[in-house]
């Protein structure tokens, strides 16, 4: 936590400059340097000078022609460099440090002190491949002055003015050039540390402990040299072979580990690019676009950076934001699609994904752990989240700022149960979750990072645009296609299964299919085997009215045809089509075809996927048919071709309640067949069975549009009247008494049974409220009246044959 309350002092100061990217060169502008690295340059700085000008005032200057030798043989050694292989790039080395220290070991640490001011000076300005800002300058300089200070302060000691050559001369070398390596590389590491925010020992172990050889040769070759001139040898002279053979060593050495260290490098990016895109196609299973990744990737970063964490710590959160969803691939399709609310175990399934993830990475020697960043991702800070239920700070440094990202990210994206949140909308909401769900010290942090973060997206994206094509882009939507296309196509065969209405049905499919096949219009055929022509049964879109007039002898002719445009459509032909046939193993029963105003509007994908939507429906559209088939028969009369008593039933109560919704009456006529059963036992059933077919046709012109006319039971007819007045009602049942009573029907050649009925009427509400009343009430009155026909006939004048006249 001590981190975290110091990391969001330096949040401000810490900001990403414009041009840098992450994992690149260090700043080069003063103000751009996390305020710690100036208040510690600013301090080397001032000891390295005031020890210098120290240095400076008490010198003697006793061997001026030396000293003048001395001089210009370390400023033209400055010039020769060798490039160290720092982790912050521009770091050198030079000949002139061999140089210095025999200057040290010749005139002294007073008087070096002039021959390090210049020798300094000249390698940080000439021969360089950039410009280095002066405050980098003066930090070199004051490095030097310190290390010979120090240095030679050591040699004095150690050597306490002895002459022999082990204690006088070999120790002081040894511990000199010991003080000088040290202080050297440690006050470098510690400003790349504090600049990072990495540990000091961690940069000096990886940078500068490879270098500790070259220090100690250089001292011996010193060493020598001092000896050589001090003696009045001028074979010292000849000490520069073995120096420039010594930098050539190095130079080779050097070179060679450069290109060590860019291999290192190129399989290091060559890793993380394959991570990348493996990532990249797991995310392009939930329609996470490339530049959503690059937000969490780039905020991930620099908010981590913010935090102070470590080079190591952060390459394992750069490594966490590219896999921490790659537990999504144990989640079934069906359920991260699902555009309505999860079920509890669906809920669970999901909530699995953190602890899979961890369990795939584990296995994977990454240099730091990657694991509990992904598994401790969807933590939250009160406590309340998953897998482990951790709180607070028992949840992983790099987690929480993963699922500070992570929830920014994700409220910016588009979820099949909900639409992208506004920009503005999602800071609110992010910060309304600080402290419950996100570390609140965090999001600060992250709020007050969020314009650098974005300004480096945006040109990310504008360079990666003006650079090159994105073909990679391109790839993820193939992928993000895939997996829409898979769950379009589940989508279909979840609502076949859900309806038996055909216009349900049709209508699902024509909705889910817009997103894979383009359309204008559509329209489902039918093949009627007894007329032998194929028909319309169902169309939809701005051509429906022209598509259902399309009639065809075959299926294949209906791929062949065009429906010509209506006034309704804009005038926009139809320029293309795309159909399937619905096959069945015994049968094909129609075909599905989409029509477009756009010519050559469908390629063989488009037929690929449309084949397959058709290989599902088919046997749906064709259950939906013998459905509709079983209910129509269940329905009707099976000799009449009536609705029948059930049909009754279910439809007369809603004819009574839209009555009384309405306020408007309702009429009912029960009519029952006189002497029908005579009929049946004079001539045979099967002509009982003709005369009931010959009135139901004659019913069938009676009844108006709206009218509704069943065969009850029997030789009963029921009829329903819309808009049944009573006196309508009684002027009605008499039209159908002589419409029947008009009938002859022919029972044998030149046989002729006359026909009559007997109807009762009822009308709503006067002759009841109910369904059950009105018949009730009609089938009373039907009866008495057909007792008053029996009567009438018993005493009627006695003719031939009651039943059957015989044709003049």
């Amino acid at each position: 936590m001590p981190r975290v309350r110091k990391a969001i002092r330096r949040a401000k100061a810490l900001t990403i400059p414009q041009g840098r990217k992450p994992g690149g060169t260090a700043p080069d502008q003063w103000a751009d340097e996390p305020f710690a690295a100036r208040l510690y340059v600013s301090l080397i700085v001032s000891i390295g000078f005031a020890l210098a000008a120290t240095a400076l005032r008490l010198a003697r200057f006793e061997r001026p022609v030396l000293l003048a030798v001395v001089l210009a043989l370390s400023s033209l050694a400055s010039t020769i460099k060798i490039r160290l292989p720092l982790t912050r790039g521009g770091s050198t080395m030079s000949l002139s440090y061999a140089v210095n220290f025999a200057s040290l070991l010749l005139l002294g640490p007073l008087e070096t002190t002039l021959v390090v001011l210049a020798s300094g000076w000249i390698q940080c300005t000439f021969r360089v491949p950039a410009r280095n800002p002066v405050y980098r300058i003066l930090f070199s300089i004051a490095c030097l002055c310190i290390s010979v200070q120090g240095a030679g302060f050591v040699f004095d000691w150690v050597a306490g003015g002895r002459t022999d050559l082990v204690y006088g001369v070999l120790n002081p070398i040894a511990a000199a050039a010991t003080v000088y390596y040290f202080l050297n590389t440690a006050i470098v590491a510690a400003a790349i540390a504090v600049s990072n925010g990495d540990s000091i020992i961690n940069v000096w172990h990886q940078n500068f402990l490879w270098s500790a050889p070259s220090y100690f040769i250089g001292a011996a070759v010193a060493g020598v040299t001092a000896a050589a001139v001090n003696r009045g040898s001028f074979w010292g002279v000849l000490v520069g072979l073995p120096l420039y053979l010594t930098y050539r060593s190095y130079r080779v050495y050097m070179t060679r580990l450069e290109e060590e260290q860019r291999q290192v490098q190129q399989m290091s990016d060559v890793h993380l690019a394959t991570v990348e895109a493996l990532a990249l196609a797991v995310e392009a299973k939930d329609q996470t676009s490339q530049k959503q990744m690059r937000r969490i990737q780039i905020c991930a970063a620099g908010l981590g950076r913010a935090a102070g964490l470590s080079s190591e710590e952060l390459r394992a959160l750069k490594t966490a934001a590219l896999l921490h969803d790659i537990g999504n691939l144990a989640v079934p399709e069906h359920i991260l699609s699902k555009p309505g609310s999860l079920t509890p175990e669906e809920f669970q399934r999901v909530k699995s994904h953190a602890r899979i993830g961890a369990h795939i990475i584990q296995s994977v020697p990454f240099p730091s752990p990657v694991a509990p960043l992904i598994r401790a991702h969807h933590e939250r800070w009160d406590g309340a989240g998953y897998p482990d239920g951790l709180k607070g700070e028992q949840i992983p440094f790099g987690a929480r700022i993963l699922a500070v990202v992570d929830h920014f990210s994700a409220l910016l994206a588009e979820r099949p149960y909900r639409a992208a949140h506004s920009y503005e909308e999602a800071i609110r909401i992010l910060r309304s979750e600080a402290g419950t769900a996100l570390d609140p010290v965090l999001v600060d942090i992250f709020m007050a990072l969020l314009p650098d973060f974005e300004r480096q997206l945006t040109e990310e994206q504008r360079e990666l645009v003006v650079s090159k094509p994105d073909g990679n882009a391109d790839a993820l939507a193939d992928i993000a296609g895939a997996h829409r296309e898979e769950r379009i196509l589940f989508d279909i065969a979840q609502a076949l299964g859900l309806s038996l209405s055909l216009g349900d049905m049709m209508g699902l499919i024509a909705s889910k299919l817009d997103d894979l096949v383009p359309f204008g219009s559509c329209g489902l055929f039918l093949s009627d085997q007894e007329q032998q022509r194929v028909y319309c049964r169902y169309a939809a879109g701005p051509h429906a009215n022209a598509i259902r007039r399309v009639g065809t002898r075959t299926i294949d002719k209906l791929f062949e045809v065009l429906p010509q445009s209506d006034a309704d459509a804009r005038g926009e032909p139809i320029l293309d089509l795309l159909g399937c046939a619905l096959r069945l193993p015994d049968q094909t029963t129609g075909a599905i075809i989409v029509y477009d105003t756009m010519a050559h509007r469908y390629t063989v994908d488009h037929r690929r996927i449309y084949e397959r939507v058709a290989k599902q429906a088919a046997p749906a559209i064709y259950n939906s048919l013998m459905f509709e088939r079983a209910q129509e028969e269940s329905l009707t009369d099976p000799l009449t071709n009536l609705p029948n008593r059930r049909y009754l039933t279910e439809h007369f109560h809603r004819l009574v309640a839209s009555a009384a919704r309405t306020r408007r009456r309702l009429a009912v006529l029960q009519m029952d067949l006189d002497r029908f059963k005579q009929i049946n036992e004079g001539y045979g059933y099967h002509v009982g069975d003709r005369v009931l077919c010959q009135v139901a046709v004659a019913l069938r012109s009676f009844v108006r549009p709206g009218d509704l006319c069943v065969r009850h039971v029997g030789d009963e007819f029921v009829i329903v009247l819309a808009n049944g007045e009573p006196g309508e009602a009684q002027q009605r049942a008499q039209e159908l008494q002589d419409m029947v009573g008009a009938i002859r029907f022919e029972v044998q050649p030149g046989m002729v049974v006359p026909l009559s009925a007997s109807v009762g009427a009822a009308v709503y509400p006067e002759d009841g409220l109910k369904s059950e009343e009105l018949l009730e009430t009609a089938d009373a009155r039907m009866y008495r009246q057909k007792v008053a026909h029996r009567a009438r006939l018993r005493g009627a004048v006695a003719q031939p044959d009651p039943v059957a006249l015989r044709m003049e």
